[in-house]
């Protein structure tokens, strides 16, 4: 009888482990703990609200409905199931987030699997601004800096972001680029001139993300021909 009691034991132990694991749509998460950063003042979140979103497993499946945040900090996305708050730990290709959590909010699309580089690795996110066969993409950083309070009577650790804009070639190879025209145009290449001609007839000098989104857009589609 007690072989029968540890067999069911080990059985119902089994079923709870595989029901914490594997959730719906195909994936699986793990608790995420929120309360480690309370020494650290800001958010590591992207958007602090749980704002609708799909999920985009490499495997070729797609979750749609789920409430997400995305950890900048530490790369990670989360999902909330049944109220609890679970890091995803399926491979994931790329998830869309909307921007706050009305029904109507515009949507952020995020992207990994790209050749490593400087500190990033292919699992590290971007978000994708303008997409084609060379993309734009962002990187959204978020670090941890010390700063001095007045009087210096004692330091304080906040949360700082950063943005760093790349390009994503054909090959998956990244080129980042800055907020100016010849730094664009060095990474694509452009021997013949024609986006530098298109940028100065549409008076663009690459200075915003919205001219960066335009030029690359138009290198994409050859708006010069």
């Amino acid at each position: 009888m007690k072989k029968i009691y540890s067999l069911l034991l080990i059985l119902l132990i089994a079923v709870s482990f595989a029901d914490a694991q594997f959730l719906r749509d195909n994936v699986s998460g793990a608790p995420y703990i929120a309360n480690r950063y309370t020494d650290i003042q800001g958010s590591p979140l992207l958007f602090d609200t749980w704002n609708q979103g799909t999920i985009y497993l490499k495997d070729g499946t797609k979750a749609e409905n789920f409430p997400l945040k995305f950890n900048v900090y530490e790369n990670q996305l989360i999902f909330n199931y049944n109220d609890q708050a679970l890091t995803v730990q399926n491979p994931v290709k790329e998830f869309v987030i909307a921007t706050s959590a009305e029904a109507t909010a515009p949507k952020m699309v995020f992207r990994c699997g790209y050749i490593p580089v400087e500190k990033n690795d292919e699992k590290t996110f971007y978000q994708v601004l303008q997409d084609g066969p060379v993309a734009l993409v962002k990187q959204i950083k978020k670090m941890v800096v010390t700063n001095a309070t007045y009087g210096g009577a004692e330091n304080v650790r906040e949360f700082s972001t950063t943005e760093a804009y790349f390009l994503a070639m054909p090959k998956g190879d990244l080129a980042r680029i800055s907020k100016n025209k010849s730094s664009l145009i060095d990474a694509l290449g452009d021997r013949q001139g024609k986006l530098d001609a298109w940028m100065k007839t549409n008076n663009n000098k690459g200075r915003s993300e919205a001219d960066l989104m335009a030029a690359v857009k138009a290198w994409n589609e050859n708006q010069w021909k």
